[in-house]
Order: structure tokens, then C-alpha cells, then sequence
């Protein structure tokens, strides 16, 4: 036991107080352009954006899969039949869906989707692909800068940052096992 009490005491002794980082949100550290800076945090993960003007049926026709199924939380003008409503038990018959974000971030190309926002919390993960319209004045530098936006006090939320992609240990890589395929981010 003289042992065992040895080691705890040499232990309280070397015990020190850490100094706590500066976690306060101060002006972006991002030296380029916020939207340079989303484009090749984009292109590192495989995000398709697109910056230019836009023709909804252009782009939905680009998309890889079938185009049956279609969710949009907003009218759009587009062609193809879609629904504004989303029904969670017909999940697996959804193809694309096409969402707003809060706030996007540039240091990583995240997306914020918010449960206010979406028809249901399941509807970004159950779509083979997900299409997300972020606005430019609503990007920020960094995830601290989009966390003090936040606040407090939401419900379900969750920031993409890419399609989805899982190995396991063999180091096979599966596209889409959990979530969207694709995700393709319209600025606007």
C-alpha cells in the first residue's frame, strides 16, 4: 500500500493550474475572401457550388440518380413535378432535396440546417441528394463566428460539410451509407 500512496502523492504534487484558451469570438482570421475560401474547402471534400446565375432544371438534370422524387422547402421554377411537403415513412423514395441554410462557413464549407427550417430533421440524411442555397452575406470565417450566431437555446441542428462517406477497417469506402451521395451548394 506504501506504494500505492507514494504514486497518488507524486501525482497531487505535480499537479498545475492550466490556463484556459481565449475562446472569445474576435474578427475572422481568414486573410482571402470568404467565398474564395468556401470555394477550396469545397473542392477539397467534393462539394459542387455553384456561384453563376442559375436554371433550376439545368442543374437538377445534371444531378446523378433518378429525379422522381423531389423536395424543395421553397418554390422554385423548376419543371419536373416536386413536393414542399416531406413525408418521413417515404424517406427512401426521396432523390433530391433542396434546403436553405442559416449560415455557411468558409473555413470548412459547412452548412448550418436547423429544425425550424426543415420539414423534418430526417430529410438532409434520407435523400440520395442533397442540394443546400446559402446566401453570401450570411457566410462567416469560422466555426467560432457561426457558433456566437447560434446562441443558445435550438433544437435539432447540424452543420454538413460534405456527402457522406464512411470506411470501415479494410478501408473500403462507401459513398452515401448514411446520409445524402451528393451535396451540391448554390450561392446565392
Amino acid at each position: 500500500m506504501n506504494a500505492r500512496r507514494d504514486i497518488l502523492e507524486r501525482l497531487r504534487q505535480t499537479q498545475f493550474e492550466a490556463k484556459q484558451p481565449d475562446l472569445s469570438v474576435r474578427e475572422s482570421r481568414l486573410q482571402e475572401p470568404l467565398l474564395d475560401r468556401f470555394l477550396a474547402e469545397a473542392k477539397k471534400t467534393k462539394i459542387s457550388v455553384i456561384t453563376e446565375s442559375l436554371d433550376w432544371n439545368q442543374l437538377i438534370s445534371q444531378l446523378p440518380g433518378d429525379k422522381e422524387h423531389i423536395y424543395s422547402d421553397d418554390v422554385l421554377p423548376i419543371d419536373t413535378a416536386y413536393s414542399t411537403a416531406y413525408d418521413p415513412n417515404t424517406r427512401a423514395e426521396l432523390d433530391i432535396a433542396i434546403v436553405k441554410s442559416k449560415i455557411s462557413v468558409a473555413e470548412n464549407a459547412a452548412c448550418w440546417l436547423e429544425d425550424d427550417e426543415l420539414a423534418h430533421r430526417l430529410l438532409p440524411f434520407a435523400c440520395e441528394q442533397l442540394v443546400i442555397r446559402i446566401q453570401r452575406s450570411e457566410m462567416v470565417g469560422t466555426m467560432h463566428e457561426a457558433y456566437a450566431l447560434l446562441g443558445k437555446g435550438h433544437g435539432f441542428g447540424v452543420f454538413v460539410a460534405g456527402p457522406s462517406k464512411t470506411a470501415d477497417i479494410e478501408q473500403s469506402l462507401v459513398i452515401g451509407a448514411q446520409a445524402a451521395r451528393g451535396l451540391t451548394i448554390v450561392v446565392e
